[in-house]
């Protein structure tokens, strides 16, 4: 598992990590965080899955196509891996001025 804010007695408090290319940038994401959104069509769906991130930042650089992302999210400690190593997955990033 990856790098992930300890929330120590939060457990309810929403936690996550993100890699790219076995890279961990978390820490980058989380300083201007709004959303995520991971959406698992299934095995039998034709459609690609899609992970969103929508963040507030002007120096961040969107991962290259090609580039395997990682995800885990959860609440806490508990975080659960939930797109380890995906090769087809829509990354869609929502650009937000901060000026």
């Amino acid at each position: 598992m990856s790098d992930y804010v300890n929330t120590g007695v939060e457990a309810w408090k929403p936690n996550f990590y993100i890699s790219a290319d076995n890279k961990n940038i978390t820490d980058k994401i989380r300083k201007g965080l709004i959303n995520i959104t991971l959406t698992d069509y299934g095995g039998s769906s034709k459609q690609t899955d899609e992970l969103r991130v929508a963040i507030v930042s002007e120096t961040l650089k969107i991962p290259a196509r090609g580039v395997k992302i990682s995800i885990g999210l959860g609440f806490g400690n508990q975080i659960i891996d939930k797109a380890a190593g995906y090769t087809s997955l829509t990354v869609l990033a929502v650009a937000v001025n901060p000026g």
